[in-house]
């Protein structure tokens, strides 16, 4: 799924607002469980699957309890889905233990690692708007930004 700067724009401003103003409490270990419960990731996810479609369930996993269910989007449940780190053009989160980094080269920076860390999602809204949104603002038009 190749996006444009403009695309890729909008869904950084939509994921940074929704990180600000909900209605998702914040979530770690996950990309989400239940209905409300998201990590900064999958708060993205949710972005995606209300601009794009990008598929989006919540499974029951009675491992974790009977009322306890798991936001899986694209088939993934702990890690960001191809297709929207292509459309982003970022690097996959492939485990939370032992991930690269989407964002950077440096993991202490790594978005789920703040998120599970103890980062708010404002917090984490700030770093989006500094490190992905301002860099692709400041490119010329015809510019590709690296991925």
């Amino acid at each position: 799924m190749a996006a444009t700067k403009a695309e890729r724009l909008k869904v950084l401003r939509k994921w940074v607002k929704t990180l600000r103003e909900g209605p998702y409490t914040q979530a770690t270990g996950q990309l989400g469980y239940n209905a409300h419960a998201r990590c900064c990731l999958g708060v993205l996810c949710e972005v995606m699957h209300a601009e794009y479609g990008v598929p989006t369930k919540c499974m029951r996993n009675p491992s974790m309890g009977p009322v306890h269910s798991e936001a899986v989007f694209d088939g993934c449940f702990n890690a960001l889905p191809n297709r929207v780190s292509e459309f982003l053009r970022v690097t996959p989160c492939v485990d939370i233990d032992s991930m690269p980094d989407p964002f950077s080269d440096d993991p202490a920076t790594c978005l789920t690692r703040l998120n599970d860390k103890g980062y708010t999602f404002e917090d984490i809204a700030d770093i989006i708007e500094e490190h992905l949104i301002k860099p692709l603002e400041t490119k010329a038009q015809g510019d590709e930004v690296p991925g």
